[in-house]
């Protein structure tokens, strides 16, 4: 490796943890305050970096918030119909593969909790944390729509598997006392029945 080549590479590396450093700062920020309170200054305070060097990483919330949606909640981008369908292959039964989301979505959910309240609490006011939730619920949406195919299931079933998995139903239950680790059990024992109720009424 030339040096000319050996100091790009260096540069490029300290630029990606720089970006690193700022994206850890602002999720944190935003989670204990709120993108709306945390200011530009603040977050080049807590990743230890100039304000300018803020500003030459991410020029906006427009482009930060997108970041920290993708550090916080890795399922951030939609999953192509291809990848939803791959995530429940060999998954036999309508059960296991709603199980295998339930799961799934719940740790995604445990990992990215503090940041995606904010997001869901500053989704009708700051157009790109709205974005940021738009993208979460649409990714949601497609690996429903997968685990559902073939099956006996209707539009009905396909709200109610939604509505038990969106964001803000897993809030309330941790929020209610049960643990991040019980949540999914009690999901599946409130989804489960009724799924079997609802596609057995169209038999």
């Amino acid at each position: 490796m030339s040096p000319r080549t050996y100091n790009r590479t260096r540069r490029a590396a300290a630029a990606q943890e720089t970006r690193r450093r700022i994206v850890a700062a602002a999720i944190r920020l935003h989670s204990r305050r709120g993108s709306s309170a945390t200011s530009w200054d603040d977050i080049a305070a807590a990743a230890g970096v100039s304000r300018a060097t803020v500003y030459n990483h991410f020029g906006s919330l427009d482009e930060l918030i997108p970041a920290c949606a993708s550090d916080a909640f890795t399922a951030i981008d939609p999953p192509t119909a291809d990848q939803a369908a791959g995530v429940f292959a060999g998954l036999a039964t309508l059960e296991a593969r709603i199980c295998r989301l339930i799961a799934e979505n719940c740790l995604c959910y445990e990992a990215g909790a503090e940041w995606l309240r904010t997001a869901w609490a500053e989704r009708d006011f700051v157009p790109a944390m709205g974005d940021a939730v738009w993208r979460v619920q649409d990714g949601l949406a497609r690996l429903v729509d997968a685990v559902l195919a073939e099956s006996a299931a209707g539009p009905a079933e396909r709200r109610l598997l939604l509505s038990a998995l969106d964001f803000s139903f897993w809030d309330t239950l941790v929020r209610a006392g049960f643990s991040s680790k019980d949540v999914p059990a009690q999901i599946e024992r409130m989804v489960l029945p009724v799924l079997e109720s609802l596609t057995k009424e169209r038999r």
